[in-house]
């Protein structure tokens, strides 16, 4: 515990810890911000409604999903917010989503190691086996740093985005657990032995 904020799962440059209600401001905000809005496309480029925002509480309790604060080290300061959304337990799949508030920390990295701990508690702790995210065409950096963790495009939906009179494509990516086990180490602490370093699974 530092900084008042419980980590859940640590890492070398963020770590993740579960939403606390004075959190959901800077989640709802980014609702009415355009270049989060036109980057994620949650909303298309129209502004979160405020039955949107009351929407909040039960979207984080939902039993398919699990969502977490992306806390900036050493401080734990909350920089954003990450998930997994329609687990589906009897396939081994889920869809991923992830974003950094703080545009002033886009481009620096933390947005690619808080996705490769969320990957790791979505294969190591749910069991899952593929893991899935959209990202729209234009949005290099994003495609940079989730291929950087592993994923892979895995199909598109040709000129299905509309954004300021240009068409871009819809790509689906994707990864398998053992495509992630291959390139990282799990961090998941178990009962007893604290975390476990850096251990691979086999």
């Amino acid at each position: 515990m530092v900084s008042g904020r419980l980590v859940m799962l640590p890492g070398a440059r963020v770590s993740l810890g579960p939403i606390a209600p004075e959190d959901h401001e800077a989640i709802k905000s980014t609702d009415f911000d355009l270049e989060h809005t036109e980057l994620g496309g949650r909303h298309g480029v129209f502004p979160g409604s405020d039955k949107q925002a009351r929407d909040l509480d039960l979207m984080l309790k939902a039993p398919d999903e699990a969502s977490f604060a992306i806390l900036l080290k050493p401080r734990l300061r909350v920089i954003g917010f990450c998930g997994i959304r329609g687990i589906d337990h009897r396939n081994g799949s889920a869809r991923v989503f992830i974003g950094i508030n703080d545009k002033r920390l886009w481009g620096r990295g933390y947005g690619r190691a808080a996705l490769a701990l969320l990957c790791d508690f979505a294969f190591d702790v749910l069991s899952l086996h593929s893991l899935r995210l959209n990202v729209f065409g234009f949005n290099e950096r994003a495609i940079r740093s989730y291929k950087a963790v592993g994923f892979r495009v895995a199909a598109r939906l040709r000129e299905s985005v509309q954004r300021r009179g240009r068409l871009y494509d819809d790509v689906m990516m994707d990864i398998l657990d053992r495509e992630f086990r291959k390139r990282h180490k799990s961090v998941v602490p178990v009962a007893g032995e604290g975390t476990r370093k850096g251990r691979r699974r086999n």
